[in-house]
């Protein structure tokens, strides 16, 4: 993955690879895990990760849905290797 003047990713962004999965808990009720799909730069050569996203809620059905965030922001968020 390229660096950037505009952005450089740590050492803790760089364990986010394709085929990773990670989890962000909300409480103890709500549990969210990403998938990445893939690691691209946009055209400012800023990394951005494309993650499935699977939510689940105590007693209720979960959704999956795909997203994109920022590599900084996605490693922000879903920091619990599963």
């Amino acid at each position: 993955m390229a660096q950037s003047l505009w952005f450089k990713s740590g050492k803790r962004e760089q364990d986010v690879q394709v085929g990773s999965v990670f989890r962000h808990r909300i409480n103890r009720n709500i549990v969210e895990t990403a998938e990445v799909l893939e690691i691209a730069e946009d055209s400012l050569g800023i990394p951005h990760v494309t993650f499935e996203v699977k939510i689940e809620k105590a007693h209720f059905a979960g959704f999956n849905e795909r997203r994109t965030l920022g590599l900084k922001s996605f490693h922000d968020r879903f920091h619990e290797p599963v």
